[in-house]
């Protein structure tokens, strides 16, 4: 394995590249799991980590569910930033910062929470008209709290999970989210199926099968008219010709 500081960091901002498609490959998040694991064996002791991974990395089963308990049980995992969309090349692409310490073998998990900062839901970014500024970061910095982490506040957007609420979570998704976004149709508010039948009855009422609706039919010049007009034109049909009032046409 490579320890190069500067390789590493080069391989990581490769893999954000990676993220500019909508969607990961199964190779590329395979990938993306082996270098999660190759981050996490070159730390030292009490050595710190902060990697972009794809959000699949998050709640994949298989090899992802393993490592995630793995990561959970001996490093102390203790933020996660859900990054919001269009700070990429393509929209759409869903990414997370996992920040995690390296810590000594022991009987018991070490991560105790994890804190996870929601930048995702109802937060609009493009590359060129609403570019992500560091502004935009600063309250995420604040409640980090980088010189205690230990003396942390929920807000709206910062929310702790407990370790045991993590793992028994399904596959150990650590794909959370607890934000209504604004951009979604919000079905609780739709009346219910007593208050739309009779709307639907009164704006869309087939017709009566007594009274059914005239005919039309197209003249020759190309205008339109009712039954009543059928009458009015006499048109009748002779041996295959259409006669008119006694006037023949071949």
């Amino acid at each position: 394995m490579d320890s190069n500081p500067q390789q590493i960091v080069a391989k990581l901002w490769n893999y954000c590249n990676i993220l500019r498609d909508d969607g990961l490959s199964y190779g590329d998040y395979v990938e993306q799991l082996n270098f999660l694991q190759h981050v996490y064996t070159l730390l030292k002791q009490h050595g710190r980590a902060a990697i972009v991974v794809p959000d699949n990395v998050l709640f994949e089963g298989g090899a992802g569910e393993v490592i995630r308990r793995k990561l959970l049980h001996e490093c102390e995992v203790h933020t996660l930033l859900r990054l919001p969309t269009g700070i990429f090349y393509a929209q759409g692409v869903k990414a997370n910062v996992l920040f995690f310490d390296r810590k000594p073998a022991a009987e018991k998990a070490w991560t105790s929470k994890l804190w996870i900062y929601d930048l995702r839901t109802n937060q609009h970014f493009t590359l060129k008209e609403n570019p992500l500024q560091r502004a935009d970061l600063d309250d995420f910095v604040a409640c980090y709290r980088p010189s205690n982490r230990h003396e942390r506040a929920e807000s709206e957007r910062f929310h702790a999970f407990a370790y045991d609420e993590l793992v028994k979570r399904d596959k150990a998704n650590l794909d959370i989210f607890w934000l209504r976004d604004s951009s979604l149709e919000d079905s609780a508010n739709l009346p219910g199926p007593d208050v739309i039948a009779p709307r639907s009855s009164r704006t869309s009422r087939p017709p009566s099968s007594s009274s059914p609706p005239s005919p039309r039919i197209s003249r020759s010049d190309g205008a339109g008219c009712s039954g009543r007009g059928v009458a009015a034109l006499r048109r009748r049909t002779v041996s295959g010709r259409d006669v008119r009032r006694g006037s023949r046409r071949s």
